[in-house]
């Protein structure tokens, strides 16, 4: 059942701003929807068999939670709420904002990925975002109630209200949402550009407090002693600095309070707490991030030891020649196993990143897939000298 949305948007006819509808899907019909249409089917999405084993190992700050009841945590379903950007044509991009369970044994995430909102950002701005998560905020408080609202987010009821969908909204009101479980909001996902604004963020890594977790300054403020951490001084003293100064959650909504900016929705969403609801997205840290420059360390490293050939000249002609090889191999293999590998030119030394002051290397792009690359890797590994 598609909610429609009210929310500001910039006036694409002229100067000014004007309002547009969104449609979205609120957590707790698609809940309901789904629990009434098939309960094994909401079994497996909300992989509700490892529900117990989820709080026993991952339940650090539940009873902090408002909405967790230790008594039933059985019945209650941990939500993550995702979020991401991406461009659709040359002239727009959208955000697109997910919801799974945090409970993922046994489970194939991209199964249980139930897709809330898309939302254009051509004219969007800033209150266009956070009107629509206020109301998935409003949603999830639903979620935790085990309920059907009798009315919407303003408090009006369904048969006042009186738009598309409100008179079943009207018919099932009061009812339980999935029989004995409810579902609270546990954490938020995305990269830390998506996190950085929809949480708006005071500290984040376009400014000099880099860190939303902790003290930590990014590497053009280093100053003397430990005032401030540097972000790449982690030695054991430096950690124990960081444990002792973790930001809180007092201290986030502080923040806001200090410069009258009303907290954002997803801060001052029941439950959320800084150091445990906000996640970085495995995708953007690993697969698209430090993975490249593991696996360029590794690639070299194959080289060196004489997996591409041995050649003669200096370090970069080598390396060059054996990387045009590697890439070969790679493809090849890749091809012959039915794995996904990019048509690029080469993997040739001019892709990859040589900080001369470092042994480090870095994937400067996706000179191929990294699953593959490590699939293969794997393979070369497991031939030996």
């Amino acid at each position: 059942m598609v909610y429609w949305v009210e929310v500001p948007v910039l006036n694409p006819s002229g100067a000014g701003m004007t309002t547009a509808f969104v449609p979205i899907v609120l957590p707790h019909e698609l809940m309901y929807m789904l629990y009434h249409l098939s309960q094994s089917l909401f079994n497996t999405v909300f992989a509700v068999s490892g529900i117990r084993r989820f709080w026993e190992l991952f339940g650090r700050g539940s009873s902090d939670h408002p909405h967790f009841d230790a008594s039933i945590c059985d019945f209650i379903i941990p939500l993550r709420i995702w979020g991401d950007d991406s461009a659709h044509s040359r002239v727009d991009s959208f955000e697109g904002i997910t919801m799974t369970s945090s409970v993922h044994f046994g489970v194939n995430h991209w199964f249980c990925k139930l897709l809330l909102a898309m939302l254009s950002l051509k004219n969007a701005v800033a209150q266009t975002h956070e009107r629509l998560y206020t109301i998935l905020v409003w949603s999830l408080g639903i979620c935790a109630s085990g309920k059907m609202p009798p009315s919407d987010d303003r408090g009006i009821s369904w048969i006042d209200r009186g738009k598309d969908g409100d008179m079943w909204r009207a018919s099932v009101s009061g009812n339980d949402i999935a029989g004995p479980y409810r579902a609270i909001f546990w954490e938020l996902s995305g990269d830390l550009k998506w996190e950085k604004e929809a949480c708006q963020l005071p500290h984040n890594y376009s400014c000099k407090a880099c860190c939303p977790f902790c003290p930590a300054v990014g590497i053009d403020y280093v100053e003397d002693g430990h005032e401030h951490l540097s972000c790449l001084n982690f030695d054991s003293e430096a950690e124990i600095f960081m444990t002792d100064n973790l930001r809180t959650q007092e201290q986030l909504v502080n923040c806001f309070v200090a410069e009258g900016i009303p907290v954002p929705a997803w801060v001052g969403a029941p439950g959320f707490d800084i150091q445990r609801s906000l996640l970085l997205d495995f995708q953007h840290c690993n697969a698209l991030g430090l993975c490249h420059r593991h696996n360029g360390n590794v690639l070299v490293c194959l080289a060196e030891d004489g997996k591409f050939g041995t050649f003669g000249g200096n370090w970069d002609t080598r390396l060059s020649i054996q990387l045009r090889r590697a890439y070969s191999e790679y493809s090849k293999w890749a091809k012959s196993n039915w794995r996904q590998c990019p048509q690029l030119s080469g993997l040739i030394s001019k892709r990859l990143s040589f900080p001369r002051t470092t042994t480090l290397v870095f994937f400067r792009n996706l000179s191929l897939d990294t699953k593959t690359f490590e699939d293969k890797t794997m393979h070369f590994l497991e031939m030996g000298p």
